[in-house]
């Protein structure tokens, strides 16, 4: 399975926490999928050197991007309202589920809702 990295996980790893040091080889490996909504936060974020950073970035190949009217379809499916998700939260967990991916991320409730559908990568 291939890995959706949420932004907390990309800061993090820009910041040199050891903890996602494991990044780097999952990228090598082309085991990581690039999401337009993480990359429009990273973009809006102060990365040092971006311009580097992003020519990379680019190269990782992009999951699927959930349009607007299928994802509302699958807020309600899913029963997703009212669990303190973000919208962008939201797109990359049906990405990831329509995808068959898994998801790294730090984020307390999309953690504990990829945890409970055992699409959560723990890094």
């Amino acid at each position: 399975m291939r890995i959706i990295v949420d932004t907390n996980i990309w800061i993090d790893f820009l910041a040199g926490k050891p903890e996602t040091l494991e990044l780097k080889s999952l990228v090598s490996e082309l085991k990581v999928l690039r999401h337009i909504w993480v990359e429009s936060e990273l973009r809006v974020g102060n990365i040092p050197k971006s311009e580097i950073f992003f020519s990379y970035y680019k190269q990782i190949p992009e999951t699927i991007f959930v349009n607007y009217e299928i994802l509302f379809q699958f807020i309600q499916k899913e029963k997703l309202a009212g669990k303190d998700l973000s919208f962008i939260d939201v797109g990359l967990y049906a990405s990831a589920k329509m995808g068959n991916h898994l998801i790294w991320t730090n984020d307390r409730n999309l953690k504990k809702l990829c945890e409970s559908k055992k699409i959560l990568f723990k890094g």
